[in-house]
């Protein structure tokens, strides 16, 4: 940021209009603003503050720099020229003053109240350019072009007028607080504090892993005594090369890489047991130690029982080649036992059907018979009823006058 021009008018000490050009001092890089005391030294840092952002340092209000010299009316205002960022901007800023009023007023004073104003201009194309005339407007837009607000841009930039002096002769705790309050430290002023209680969290966070960890060795301890019998640690304390066991399909790894891996693991395994003494339990073992061992014991018993599938795999399959035969030989068996008893029952039937059939054969020439006797019978009961009714059509015949002359004349 780089201050061009600043123009007062009735502002503080300042009852007219003054105009200070920044262009010379600026050239100097560093100048140094001298007078007595009441000159407006402090006028003119105020005046820059209250250009950019409508206040001003220290316990003072904007209002309070108003010009008591200046004629009854006169506004104050402070313009400021400056470019930042590459851009050039004038604003023009004034606060609440009173002024005549064109006509009486109820209370008698006379004087009115004009509001505060701005007006933002930005050099463009060669000529000033009117932004905006909205305070808070403005406000926002320098906020963005500056990176500062107003406290800041007086704790960094422009130090109220009698805390420097303050700071010098102060005490080391004065200066710290001074610091403080100057330079806005109070938001590190939990840091320490939260660091602390981030450190004894943190060792509750341990703490509970370590418990953690133990109940996983306790665990890990009894899933291995369960599952692999109390002295499990003696059997992977002894096969230090067989972390991994045999291949599960059979495999077995090359010369070379056999011979590579046993080198490796002999150096764990002594840098391991160089940490453990002959004759200590699992209980004893570190957690790295442990874990190496129960992983080597694991491994152990996946190869044994993958060895043991394997073997119960062939044991079955052959008991499976034999049950088959069997139950072909059962069914065979079956089909015979149920021959055998069928041939039984047909000779044990033969002699029983054969008289039945004699039986059946006398059964069909008596029924042939038997017909034609109730044939000869029905016959002869027919022959009767005929002899019958023509012994009757002969008595009607007789007792027939015509019937009587035919008979006569067949006679004759």
């Amino acid at each position: 940021m780089r201050i061009h021009r600043l123009e007062l008018q009735a502002f503080g000490p300042f009852a007219g209009r003054e105009e200070v050009d920044f262009t010379v001092l600026n050239e100097a890089g560093l100048f140094l603003l001298d007078g007595p005391t009441g000159a407006g030294k402090s006028t003119v840092l105020a005046g820059i503050c209250f250009a950019l952002y409508g206040s001003v340092p220290g316990e003072r209000s904007p209002e309070s720099l108003a010009s008591t010299q200046a004629p009854l009316g006169t506004r104050p205002e402070v313009l400021l020229d400056f470019t930042v960022s590459g851009r050039r901007f004038e604003v023009q800023r004034w606060p609440r003053y009173r002024r005549p009023a064109k006509r009486k007023l109820k209370d008698g004073t006379g004087l009115t109240e004009e509001k505060a104003g701005a007006v933002l201009r930005e050099h463009r194309e060669g000529q000033w350019q009117e932004v905006s005339t909205r305070a808070d407007e403005i406000g926002q837009l320098l906020g963005t072009v500056l990176h500062l607000d107003a406290q800041q841009f007086m704790r960094v930039v422009l130090l109220p007028q009698g805390e420097f002096a303050t700071f010098l002769r102060a005490r080391s705790a004065e200066k710290e607080s001074l610091l403080r309050k100057l330079f806005g430290t109070g938001r590190f002023d939990g840091v320490e504090d939260f660091l602390a209680g981030r450190h004894r969290a943190l060792e509750a966070a341990v703490s509970r892993d370590r418990d953690q960890v133990a109940a996983a060795r306790g665990d890990l301890l009894a899933c291995l005594d369960d599952g692999l019998g109390d002295l499990w640690w003696q059997n992977a304390s002894a096969g230090h090369g067989d972390v991994g066991g045999a291949d599960p399909d059979g495999a077995q790894d090359a010369p070379g890489d056999a011979e590579a891996d046993s080198g490796s693991d002999a150096g764990s395994d002594s840098d391991a047991d160089s940490e453990v003494c002959a004759g200590d339990g699992p209980e004893q073992w570190f957690d790295d130690v442990l874990g190496d061992r129960a992983a080597r014991a694991v491994g152990q018993a996946v190869t044994a029982s993958a060895t043991a599938r394997r073997e119960a795999a062939r044991h079955l399959a052959r008991a499976q080649e034999r049950l088959t035969a069997l139950t072909g030989r059962r069914q065979d068996l079956r089909q015979a036992t149920a021959w055998r008893d069928r041939s039984a029952r047909h000779r044990e039937l033969a002699t029983q059907v054969a008289e039945d059939r004699t039986a059946l054969e006398r059964h069909g020439v008596a029924v042939s018979v038997d017909r034609r006797a109730r044939e000869a019978e029905a016959a002869g009961q027919a022959h009767q009823a005929a002899l019958e009714a023509l012994e009757e059509l002969r008595a009607v015949a007789d007792a027939d006058a015509l019937c009587a002359r035919w008979s006569e004349g067949a006679r004759e």
